[in-house]
Order: C-alpha cells, then structure tokens, then sequence
C-alpha cells in the first residue's frame, strides 16, 4: 500500500495527528499559522502557545483568528525569535508541533535549524514529543508538472524576498538530515512516515493569491509590474495543462515524531 494522498494541508495535519491525545498538555506551536493552530486547537489541549517569527503579521493574525474560535482552551500569539534559547523556559511544554518549519527557518534565522530544534527539545517536559511536518525535496528526475511547479512557486517566493517578508527563500530538507538532527540533539525513538499531497489547479491559485497580496510590499513600480508577470505567465502554464497531466502528481510530505528522553 502507497503513502495516503490528502489534498489539502489541514488534511495532512488532522491525519498526522489522529493518533495523538494533546488533552491535559500544554502544546507549542513553533511557527504557527492558520493551519497549525487549528489542527492543534481541534485536539483540545489543555494549553497552547503560538510563536509566529518577531513581525510575521502574516502568521501571527491567522493564528489569533484560530484560537478565537477555541475560546474554551488557554492560550496565546507571540511574536518571538525561536533561535532565543530564553524564550520559554526549560521543561514548559508537553508537546511540539514544527508544521513547515525547517525550511522556512531559512527566511528569518537561516542556518539555525540544529539550535532552534535544541531550544524545543530544552523546552519540551522530559516524555514530551515533538512532531514535525515538511516537504521531502522532489527526485530530481520528476520533470513535467512538478518542474512547472517548482518554476511558478519560485516566482511567488520572490515576491516575499523583494518585499522583505523573508530574508530569503526557503529550502526543503530531507526527512533523513532533519532526523540526523534529532538524533544528535538528544531526541528518541524517532519515528518518520510520509504522505502525499495532491497538487491541482486550486493549490495553485492559493500560492497566486498571497503573493499578489505581497506585492503590495513593493515600492519599485517596474520590479513590482515585472514580478506580477512572471508570476502570471507561471500561472497561466500551469492552467493551461490538461487534467489528464495532474493525475498522480502529488508533493511529498513527511512527518518525524520524537519524544525527549527521561532524565
């Protein structure tokens, strides 16, 4: 039996954490947003703190728009640098979820993923588990579909390192370095499973929509006009495929469970 096919990201996450009880713990959101938080709201933990980057409105308004609508589990949004080892205190958390963090790590602290893993492990209670969800690099020998892709999110990227959104545009890691990570920080029982997410015309026109949004963050008209338009051509490729190309093309994703050793 092949991994299991979801096709949109709440899916992956509600499926990744299925098997998980989060009631009567107190879970981080280590670079939280939308998505994350509610996949973790819906578990009902008994407590939850959600860290968006210092300034990312971006994931930080998503993420208070969540918890409102959780009004019955405590928690709170904050702006705050995960590289920051005094950020929380040691042994605070029961639980960890690190939904797309490892790349985007890249955009506001590049280089620091083996620290930031290290502070979660510092924070997390000794029992306490980590998860994390990423995207497994594609094959190189993928072409078609995912190389046009790869093309057109390049261009949104962009739009967010012209705006200085980011400081730069993320990276996918392998499941099989991020577990190396863990293992040398300290973390057992290291689990990884993978999944696929199927990608279509919809989750095209979602990755559109924001960076439009973000060009807004552009004050050189003609770097502004040009970038709309490689982002439009990008697009229109994309659109312009037949069905029958985007039957089984799928993105990897993976998912690494880990737990903090006692004493």
């Amino acid at each position: 039996m092949g991994p299991l096919v979801l096709s949109e990201k709440l899916d992956l996450l509600r499926e990744v954490l299925r098997p998980i009880s989060l009631q009567d713990k107190r879970v981080l959101d280590a670079g939280t947003g939308r998505t994350s938080a509610r996949a973790l709201l819906e578990k009902e933990p008994s407590e939850i703190v959600l860290v968006a980057a210092p300034g990312d409105e971006r994931k930080a308004k998503p993420a208070r728009e969540a918890l409102a609508q959780f009004p019955n589990t405590k928690g709170n949004v904050i702006l705050g640098d995960l590289s920051n080892s005094g950020l929380s205190p040691p042994d605070s958390f029961d639980f960890a979820l690190a939904d797309y963090l490892i790349g985007e790590i890249d955009c506001f602290a590049p280089s620091m993923q083996f620290p930031i893993l290290a502070n979660i492990y510092n924070w997390l209670r000794p029992g306490g588990e980590l998860l994390i969800v990423d995207i497994e690099p594609p094959a190189v020998n993928k072409v078609g579909v995912l190389s046009l892709m790869q093309e057109f999110v390049f261009w949104a990227q962009m739009t967010s390192v012209l705006a200085r959104r980011w400081k730069d545009r993320p990276r996918d890691y392998k499941a099989e370095l991020v577990s190396t990570w863990l293992k040398g920080i300290g973390f057992a029982d290291i689990r990884t499973d993978y999944y696929e997410r199927r990608l279509d015309v919809e989750y095209a026109d979602g990755i559109h929509k924001m960076a439009v949004e973000r060009l807004s963050g552009l004050r050189n008209e003609s770097i502004r006009e040009g970038l709309r338009h490689q982002l439009d051509a990008a697009l229109s490729a994309i659109r312009d495929l037949p069905a029958s190309r985007w039957i089984n093309m799928t993105q990897t994703n993976y998912s690494i469970r880990a737990v903090k050793r006692d004493g």
